[in-house]
């Protein structure tokens, strides 16, 4: 009896010191009250709990922080601008009606792990022939930024822009932007960007042959201010470097197209093509031989002898001996023909020239 007696002392003492005072613990019922984090990602979480039995208010706080003071009816809050990747801890406090404070076990929980993005709003400016600037928007929480041009690593920035120098004029550059914190990088950002050209457009240079003939020409076209040196080609077996915005092309054929290539350079760099066809002249008939007159009433007949390589023949007449001529007919296949204008008395001179095909 008596040791049974003073075990009930000790049961009823240790009762009586856990329910004396103010509490800050919630009572164990055998299940604890949900409270968790959901909707967690880097830098935000959701904390959410179930209604507490005899709760009449609700206070949160995170990291030692106090979130919201005292607030009836309310079983979650939003959470933001949180470190990635690291351990936060949320305790629940709420009061019961008699003004009693209760706290719930802390809980627990982890961020996600960063995940760094691209860049934002990459973009190409002030590009010349020679340059460009790489421009983008940073991301919060880079320290640096690495750029690849052409899949090859070119340099680092600490933040936007980033001046690119040293470029070959009207050429295509691919450039990569990855951000990082020393621990993690983003995707890349690319953009794509041609340079300007140095050299003036065909309109401008205005590559042109005058003074065509069936065997010569001029080749003319304007000068460029950067080029030093001017080189020409037909493409086949016609090669010349000339200093001058002239040159005289000699020997070609009659009656034939030519397409000439003129390409300006310094000692730096070249030009694209510029390129001009042109069609040189037919050659000239010889004259023809061998021209008779003979004399009818009010009529003159002619007759020549046919010239080679002639379409056709234009037959003149004046009463002068040298003129002035003028065509009594045009385009004669024929190697005859009849004046049938003539005065009868009147003294004729006549010209009959060959006439090149097609004209």
């Amino acid at each position: 009896m008596k040791r049974l007696f003073s075990s009930l002392i000790i049961f009823t003492m240790f009762s009586m010191f856990f329910s004396s005072g103010d509490r800050n613990v919630a009572a164990s019922t055998g299940e604890d009250p949900r409270f968790e984090a959901i909707h967690i990602t880097d830098t935000t979480a959701t904390l959410e709990w179930d209604p507490i039995d005899g709760a009449v208010s609700y206070s949160l706080q995170l990291n030692g922080t106090a979130l919201f003071d005292f607030t009836p009816n309310k079983f979650r809050h939003d959470v933001t601008g949180l470190n990635p990747n690291l351990a936060q801890t949320a305790i629940l406090f709420y009061k019961d009606a008699d003004g009693g404070t209760f706290q719930l076990e802390e809980y627990e929980f982890t961020t996600e792990p960063l995940i760094i993005a691209p860049p934002a709003n990459l973009r190409v400016l002030n590009v010349t022939t020679n340059s460009a600037e790489i421009h983008w928007v940073g991301h919060p929480y880079a320290i640096e930024y690495y750029i690849s041009v052409d899949g090859v690593y070119a340099g680092r920035a600490e933040s936007s822009p980033y001046l690119m120098n040293d470029l070959t004029a009207n050429t295509t550059y691919n450039v990569e932007v990855v951000a990082s914190n020393l621990l993690q990088n983003s995707p890349a950002a690319e953009i794509e960007f041609t340079t300007g050209s140095s050299w003036p457009d065909a309109s401008v240079v205005n590559l042109r042959a005058e003074a065509v003939t069936a065997t010569t020409a001029t080749l003319v076209w304007n000068e460029i201010p950067t080029a030093t040196e001017y080189h020409l080609s037909d493409g086949e077996d016609f090669e010349q470097s000339v200093t001058a915005v002239t040159y005289g092309l000699t020997g070609l054929s009659p009656n034939t197209s030519y397409t000439f290539s003129l390409i300006a350079s310094n000692s730096i760099e070249s030009s694209s093509e510029y390129t001009y066809t042109f069609t040189t002249a037919p050659a000239t008939p010889a004259a023809p031989t061998g021209l008779t007159a003979t004399a009818g009433d009010a009529k003159v007949s002619l007759a020549w002898n046919s010239v080679t390589g002639a379409g056709s023949y234009n037959v003149k007449r004046s009463t002068t001996l040298g003129g002035s001529y003028t065509t009594i007919a045009a385009n004669i296949a024929a190697t005859t023909y009849t004046d049938t204008t003539a005065a009868n008395g009147t003294t004729y001179y006549y010209v009959v020239n060959a006439v090149n095909p097609g004209l």
